[in-house]
C-alpha cells in the first residue's frame, strides 16, 4: 500500500508505503542437506522517484520491519525466529516511448537489506544466528502495453547478482565448545521474468503481477499493490 504525492503515471513523486509478504521456502546446502519452512514479514518505509530530462529517472527507498521464519524441516528441531529487518535501494532508468501505446523501461538497481541476528536454545544447545546481509544488483527492462489512458499490461526480464546472502551461525556445546553450523548462501546469478497489469487514475493506482526466478534462486512470487495519490 502506497500513500503519497505522485506527479504522473510514471510514478514520479514521494510518499510512504506499507508492505506485507508471506511465503514458503526450501534451501539446499552444498553438502546435500535440505531445509524448508515458512516466512512472514510486515514493515514500512519511504520512497522518492523523480523524472529528469529525456525521460531519465532516479529512485530511492528505505524501509524497516519485522520478519518471522518458521523452520518446519531443518538439521535441527522445528523452531521459529523473529527479527528486525532493514532495507534500502537506489535505482536509475530511462523510459523509451516506442509508440503512443507502448513504452520500454530500462533500469539498473542496487538493493541492500539486513536482518538482525538471533539467539535461541535448540534441543538444549545454545544456538546463535548471525545477522544476514544481502547486497544485490539488478539490470532489466519492462515493456508496457497501454490499452487505454488508465489501463496497461507489462512484461519484463532482469538479471540479478547477489554478492552476499550467506546465513551463518554457531552452536555452543558445554563439552565440545563452539562449532559453526551449516551455512546456506544465495551468492550468485538469478534470472527474473515478470508480467502484470496496472490500472491507474488521478487518485488511485492498482497493480497485480507475478515473477519467476531461475538460477541461484528458483521459484515464483506474486504481488498486489494499491497506491493512493494526492
Amino acid at each position: 500500500i502506497y500513500i503519497g504525492n505522485f506527479k504522473s503515471d510514471e510514478f514520479d513523486g514521494t510518499g510512504l508505503f506499507i508492505e506485507y509478504a508471506k511465503g514458503k521456502f526450501e534451501s539446499v546446502l552444498d553438502n546435500g542437506s535440505q531445509g524448508e519452512g515458512k516466512t512472514e514479514l510486515m514493515g514500512g518505509g519511504a520512497f522518492i522517484k523523480f523524472m529528469t530530462t529525456n525521460n531519465f529517472y532516479t529512485e530511492l527507498s528505505g524501509k524497516v520491519g519485522k520478519v518471522k521464519s518458521n523452520y518446519d524441516k531443518s538439521l535441527y528441531d522445528e523452531f521459529s525466529i523473529s527479527s528486525t529487518y532493514y532495507g534500502a535501494h537506489l535505482g536509475f532508468g530511462k523510459i523509451f516511448e516506442l509508440s503512443n501505446s507502448n513504452d520500454l523501461d530500462i533500469y539498473a538497481r542496487g538493493i541492500y537489506s539486513k536482518t538482525a541476528g538471533n539467539d535461541l536454545v535448540l534441543s538444549g544447545v545454545n544456538t546463535h544466528f548471525d545477522s544476514l546481509t544481502s547486497l544485490r544488483t539488478q539490470i532489466g527492462l519492462k515493456d508496457n502495453f497501454k490499452f487505454s489512458d488508465t489501463s496497461k499490461f507489462y512484461i519484463g526480464a532482469a538479471y540479478q547478482y547477489e554478492f552476499d546472502g550467506q546465513s551463518k551461525g554457531n552452536l555452543t556445546l558445554p563439552t565440545f565448545g563452539t562449532a559453526n553450523i551449516a551455512s546456506p548462501s544465495l551468492k550468485g546469478s538469478t534470472g527474473i521474468a515478470e508480467l502484470g497489469y496496472t490500472y491507474e487514475t488521478n487518485s488511485i493506482k492498482f497493480d497485480i503481477g507475478a515473477k519467476g526466478y531461475t538460477g541461484k534462486e528458483k521459484g515464483y512470487s506474486g504481488n498486489l499493490g494499491v497506491s493512493f495519490k494526492f
